[in-house]
């Protein structure tokens, strides 16, 4: 049984059940009206299972599929059958239920009528090649120009910030314009599964058009996040993938960008922040209006302490190019630090009109209430289960919402249990531990939360381990790009002006780099002084 790739954007819709799947949008519409938006790794997997008609899908077959073939821990193909199971219960009830077979893979069980094809049924797939299960040959239409992506104008496609088809000197066909668009549109998300799906696209794209480097130079930035989220033999191998595509790019046009931003960022930012920031900014100063880029750099200046810089820079950014959610969370959280609530509201307004259930969007927009004295509206929006971002856990929106009542009534009751949900998650997850210190110095608490900077930054009293969140979002943080930027939050006033921070910077390196780079940190610092 030979399984191959699965693109959205060149599957056509499908009938469920009492569904409809539109996969170049990764909607659920139910016959009712209700509607649904999920992710692309689920829809991917969600075609996969459809598309053997009641047959058996082998684990590898999915990775193969819906992973392209990488090697993926059995916590990301689980993640993925989670989310897809809470779609069956809820849009789906009554259309769908997925079975698990024990050792050997996955079927889709539809509950209402048998899936129809629309009139010119291609591929779910995509490609040439055998159904699941079936020897038949499919054949496959040429795929219709899809219209532009929302936020592009026609004519002045950005990639990554920088100008689409000139890359490489070597024109574009317009299929490989189309991967490319579709590549984008996911890659601007930024999100684990977006990624992934943007990797797929360019990928595509270098297939359509291998002596252009523009291809090549956005599928090593793709690979090159990649590894920022992931860890172990999995960062390794999206890293030697990131090194491949932007030696390949290099050849075609030595000035490409991306490929320049992905090798100059193939190293640790934590504790070699001097090195980092030297390469990032050569790079950024070469090629200053590719959002892309841009983002490598903004991620350094948050973690030293440069915000009216990084401000500077995302505002600049955001002027080329409003539709990347991540740049609004870094105008939003650099605002709220400079103490400039008006436009931190603005922008988290603009965002999350445009991506209500990004992850990113929907937490900056409750951290910024919850520390801008706005718990209750930060309670609400937690309680308001409808509208929160899908396939996240449970304990990750009850210590939110504990966070929020805390800060809230001040009482010592509410503190007591936002504390303890605080301790517990923190001793699992890189992610939590940094928003427990922000939350200890909030609340006055500085020897808890320095006992957890320790922990976060050295393995001193307990280790974190590397999961960011919940092992439901399968992202990583090793401890080459461990979080420093929430030291430059409001709440950690306290924290900064506790001479105990003062060896636990110094330890990181950060006194280090402030006095050999000559950038001091906006805001001051035990046991710090520029001179």
């Amino acid at each position: 049984m030979a399984a191959t790739r699965i693109d959205l954007g060149l599957a056509p819709s499908i009938r469920l059940g009492g569904l409809t799947l539109t996969p170049a949008t990764r909607a659920i519409r139910r016959d009712d009206g209700a509607q649904e938006v999920i992710e692309p790794r689920v829809m991917q997997v969600l075609l996969a299972l459809a598309d053997a008609r009641g047959e058996i899908v082998r684990r590898e077959d999915l990775t193969e599929c819906c992973w392209e073939g990488r090697i993926v821990g059995e916590d990301a193909i689980n993640r993925v059958l989670s989310r897809l199971r809470r779609v069956a219960e809820g849009i789906g009830r009554g259309s769908f239920r997925i079975e698990t077979i024990t050792r050997i893979g996955y079927r889709l069980v539809e509950l209402g009528p048998t899936i129809e094809e629309t009139a010119t049924r291609r591929s779910i797939l995509g490609l040439t090649g055998p159904r699941f299960g079936r020897d038949e040959a499919i054949s496959i239409a040429r795929p219709t120009r899809r219209a532009v992506l929302a936020g592009a104008a026609a004519g002045s496609l950005m990639l990554a910030g920088g100008a689409w088809w000139g890359y490489g000197r070597w024109p574009l066909p317009a299929s490989a314009r189309e991967a490319m668009e579709r590549g984008m549109h996911a890659f601007r998300l930024l999100t684990l599964d977006d990624l992934s799906t943007a990797v797929a696209a360019f990928h595509q794209a270098t297939e359509l058009a291998p002596r252009a480097a523009g291809p090549w130079g956005s599928l090593a930035l793709a690979y090159r996040w990649l590894y920022w989220f992931t860890h172990g033999q999995e960062a390794s191998l999206n890293a030697q993938r990131a090194r491949d595509a932007a030696g390949k790019a290099l050849r075609l046009d030595p000035d490409n960008g991306d490929a320049q931003a992905t090798l100059a960022t193939l190293q640790p930012q934590f504790r070699n922040w001097l090195a980092y920031d030297a390469a990032s900014k050569t790079v950024f100063a070469r090629h200053p209006d590719q959002v892309g880029i841009g983002l490598l750099h903004i991620d350094l200046m948050s973690n030293v302490g440069r915000i009216h810089e990084l401000n500077a820079v995302t505002r600049r950014l955001v002027s080329r190019d409003r539709s990347w959610p991540w740049l609004y969370s870094c105008l939003v959280c650099s605002n709220l630090c400079l103490g400039r609530l008006d436009d931190a509201d603005a922008a988290s307004d603009y965002a999350f009109q445009q991506w209500p259930r990004h992850v990113g969007t929907w937490f900056t927009r409750l951290l910024l209430l919850t520390y801008s004295g706005r718990a209750a509206a930060a309670l609400a929006m937690v309680e308001d289960e409808e509208h929160r971002p899908t396939g996240l856990p449970d304990w990750d929106f009850n210590l939110s919402a504990a966070e929020a009542r805390a800060l809230m009534t001040r009482s010592k009751a509410d503190i007591d249990a936002a504390a303890a949900l605080y301790w517990n998650w923190a001793h699992q997850a890189v992610g939590v531990a940094e928003n427990a210190v922000r939350f200890f110095s909030a609340v006055g608490r500085l020897d808890d939360a320095l006992a957890i900077l320790n922990a976060l930054y050295f393995n001193r009293g307990f280790d974190v381990g590397n999961r960011s969140f919940g092992k439901e979002q399968g992202l990583y943080s090793e401890r080459r790009n461990r979080p420093t930027w929430m030291l430059w939050l409001p709440s950690m006033a306290g924290l900064r002006a506790d001479p105990r921070t003062a060896s636990i910077i110094r330890e990181i390196g950060l006194t280090d780099y402030w006095r050999k780079s000559g950038n001091r940190p906006d805001f001051p610092i035990a046991g710090f002084t520029a001179t």
